[in-house]
């Protein structure tokens, strides 16, 4: 069985610089981090097979960047190097294994990072605090011991997942007040997967070009900002690739159960104002957390993963 655990900010990492070799403890963002891979590697590895899980990126933007002549683009990105300011957050990505790297650098490249799933840091806790304050003390004590247990699996292993990071989908779920999952697949399903159902019912190949330019998804590209528009196409191709959101969901959480993911999808349209919203919040997570484990521990068990 699968051992839950913490991941803490801080952790020690190695790499070589003009020839010189370095170590040092360095912060991260947990979901990104070295131990966070160890644990994406050994669960998520064989289903994202284009994607690079042995050799890391930290993919920070290179001061001069690189002219790669041979293939005529240019490698903004520093792949090798840590950031060392004392208030920088690292994270570090699965390469798409078709990206064009020449020594240090990459080109803008489809990558995959952590994401922590149901937030619960000290922030949402305060603001989920703040709707049950005028709740009985009875009722008020209940949600709030449930809160602090949510508040301990915020940075721990069945919490985090993998993302896309190409087309910045994170800002989907991470634009709402309370960062939810499931209005995030709620919203995934309603502005892009049926929506592509509705333009190719038959799932014929799509033509990404097309796709970009339909109507019917201008709701769901408009919501990942400006910072992203470059980069959509290459997010709508990487999301055709899955069948439909059951399908995703079930590869990028691992959460089989289709009922379970069915009542993420309806809960995610409801909004969190009052005490019941938030109990029944936390109590998907806790449901969501279960699942996630047991499927943890049946691909440890029959080796899945392998």
């Amino acid at each position: 069985m699968i051992k839950n655990k913490v991941i803490k900010e801080l952790q020690v990492v190695e790499w070589q610089e003009n020839g010189v070799q370095h170590r040092q403890e360095i912060k991260f963002d947990p979901d990104s981090s070295p131990e966070a891979w160890e644990h994406y590697k050994k669960f998520y590895a064989h289903i994202f097979k284009d994607y690079d899980f042995e050799n890391l990126a930290y993919y920070n933007i290179a001061e001069n960047g690189y002219f790669f002549r041979d293939k005529k683009v240019w490698l903004n990105f520093n792949i090798s190097k840590p950031l060392l300011d004392k208030d920088a957050v690292n994270r570090l990505y699965a390469l798409k294994k078709d990206t064009i790297i020449y020594g240090d650098y990459c080109e803008a490249a489809n990558r995959l990072g952590g994401e922590t799933d149901f937030n619960f840091n000290e922030e949402k806790i305060e603001l989920f605090k703040e709707i049950i304050k005028k709740a009985s003390n009875q009722v008020k004590e209940e949600i709030s011991n449930k809160l602090e247990e949510c508040a301990k699996k915020h940075h721990t292993l069945i919490n985090f997942s993998l993302m896309q990071s190409m087309g910045n989908l994170q800002q989907l779920k991470g634009q709402q007040k309370y960062d939810r999952l499931d209005t995030f697949i709620w919203k995934l399903e309603n502005e892009f997967f049926s929506k592509l159902q509705e333009i190719e019912p038959n799932g014929k190949a799509l033509d990404i070009e097309k796709l970009y330019q339909e109507e019917e998804l201008q709701t769901f590209i408009e919501q990942l900002g400006d910072i992203a528009q470059g980069n959509i196409k290459e997010l709508i191709s990487f999301l055709a690739g899955f069948k439909n959101i059951k399908n995703y969901v079930k590869k990028s959480y691992l959460i089989e159960n289709e009922e379970l993911i069915e009542k993420i999808i309806e809960q995610g349209k409801s909004e969190i104002n009052t005490c019941k919203d938030v109990a029944r919040y936390i109590e998907l997570a806790e449901e969501f957390w279960a699942e996630k484990k047991k499927t943890f521990d049946e691909m440890e068990n029959e080796q899945k993963y392998e």
